[in-house]
């Protein structure tokens, strides 16, 4: 199973031990449980650094690309 981490809980993990706290409360429950985890919303690489930190692997968000349709992404070659 794969949690999605939903943006806003990121928005302002920068701003305040609270929001840093409970990321970090969330990561340990996620890896104690022995589940996958997905970070939405990741916009800045100072947010990408400090989520690899606490021990995140797995991101999405504006920080590595904007939404793209499918047909503009690259298939594979068989």
């Amino acid at each position: 199973d794969t949690i999605k981490i939903a943006g806003g809980v990121t928005v302002g993990f920068d701003r305040g031990n609270e929001s840093q706290d409970r990321l970090e409360r969330i990561y340990r429950a996620i890896t104690d449980a022995g589940m996958q985890h997905v970070v939405q919303g990741v916009e800045a690489q100072s947010a990408f650094e400090w989520l690899k930190r606490v021990g995140y692997t797995t991101f999405q968000g504006y920080w590595f690309s904007i939404p793209t349709p499918a047909i503009h992404l690259a298939t594979p070659q068989h």
